[in-house]
């Protein structure tokens, strides 16, 4: 068995899964109320435009970690517990391509919800002529940073599948996967300021002051990746799994 087949196995697995399919859908449907909500009350220029894209780029990340809770746990975690991962490194594959293999399937099933909250957005602004959301949204500035939004969410993904592999309290990590949504927006109501802040400080444009930190923190989270592989070995993986 190779990386394809692994990663063909478990998406279309999960995307008959009734428990992922009904978080993918009531996810997707809050949130876009919720943003449409917001959004569709007030007239957004200038910098009030940015600070759109910011909420935007906040409810992605916790719509992409809401999903990404359910997706660890029925693919790396329920694979670990069930000892095929064990089965796949007794059978040869080398651990490196399990990983980026269960990465893959982990971040193509969450961005699955992250697209499609993006597309109906941008679909709407186009059917219900939406002047606001045509200047925000269709432009080079979203487009760099939501390329670069799905590079930070495929990091994220290798992360934490390191950490399913290595970790020995799964249900530790599951907890700590299930609050970081509720994290990422307080930190992203509190942390925006500083960004204004800095924008003006060093003379950019806000959008530029988010891509930059998303740039940022997705350096931080390869500097862990690499860390992490170097200590992620077939021994403490099965070692893991007997404790």
């Amino acid at each position: 068995m190779n990386i394809k087949n692994i990663i063909s196995v478990a998406v279309f697995d999960q995307i008959k899964d009734k428990g992922f399919l009904y978080s993918f859908f009531v996810n997707l449907i809050l949130n876009i109320s919720i943003f449409l909500f917001i959004s569709l009350s007030n007239d957004y220029e200038g910098m009030l435009s940015s600070i759109m894209i910011l909420f935007f780029v906040i409810i992605n990340i916790s719509i992409y970690q809401l999903i990404t809770n359910v997706v660890l746990y029925n693919i790396s975690i329920n694979e670990k517990i069930s000892s095929r991962l064990e089965f796949y490194l007794a059978n040869k594959i080398p651990l490196n391509d399990i990983l980026n293999a269960y990465s893959i399937s982990t971040f193509i099933l969450s961005s699955l919800s992250t697209i499609s909250f993006t597309l109906v957005i941008l679909l709407m602004t186009l059917i219900f002529k939406l002047q606001n959301f045509v200047q925000i949204f269709w432009n080079l500035d979203f487009v760099a940073i939501f390329l670069v939004l799905l590079i930070f969410f495929y990091l994220v993904a290798q992360l934490l599948n390191i950490f399913v592999f290595i970790s020995k309290k799964i249900s530790t990590i599951r907890m700590l996967i299930a609050h970081s949504s509720l994290f990422v927006l307080l930190l992203g109501v509190f942390g925006s300021k500083y960004m204004i802040k800095s924008a003006m400080y060093f003379n950019i444009s806000f959008n530029l002051a988010i891509t930059i930190t998303l740039l940022g923190l997705s350096l931080v989270i390869l500097f862990f990746v690499i860390a992490l592989k170097c200590n992620c070995t077939k021994e403490k993986i099965v070692l893991s799994t007997k404790e």
